[in-house]
């Protein structure tokens, strides 16, 4: 220990203590400490115990995290499928209100809109053929007179 240095601390500590006969006196033990270096070593001691923990919980946040947006891609991607196959009952359930959830409601928004638009178009089209049949009636009857 340095003495001369400026980064040392004076610990004074003072305890009372009862002799035999009942008599009470005070001791004051003085000691010096260099407390930057004492907390410096405190620190490197420990440092890579808080790196490793530090590591270790990154590790598991990012998994479960990962895990969650997988889950929604496949929930997606089945979704999807059903989709595709014009699966009127197929719909992304929305259970969240960040990104995933706003994607999941666009989703289910367009899939909304292309059933209505199939569903217009499949009774313009049966208009359009109960309209040819019409034709074809009519003009059936004027050609036989």
């Amino acid at each position: 220990m340095n003495l001369k240095s400026g980064d040392n601390s004076l610990i004074i500590e003072e305890r009372e203590v009862e002799l035999k006969g009942g008599k009470k006196i005070s001791i004051q033990f003085i000691s010096t400490a260099d407390m930057k270096k004492d907390a410096k070593e405190l620190s490197f001691k420990f440092l890579p115990y808080s790196l490793a923990i530090s590591f270790i919980f990154s590790i598991i946040v990012s998994l479960i995290y990962a895990k969650a947006i997988t889950n929604n891609i496949k929930e997606i991607k089945n979704v999807t499928k059903k989709m595709m196959r014009l699966d009127r009952t197929a719909y992304l359930k929305i259970n969240s209100t960040n990104e995933v959830g706003e994607l999941k409601e666009q989703i289910n928004d367009l899939y909304s809109t292309l059933l209505k638009l199939i569903d217009d178009l499949e009774l313009k089209n049966e208009e359009i053929v109960k309209l040819e049949k019409l034709k074809y009636d009519f003009l059936g009857e004027h050609h036989m007179n």
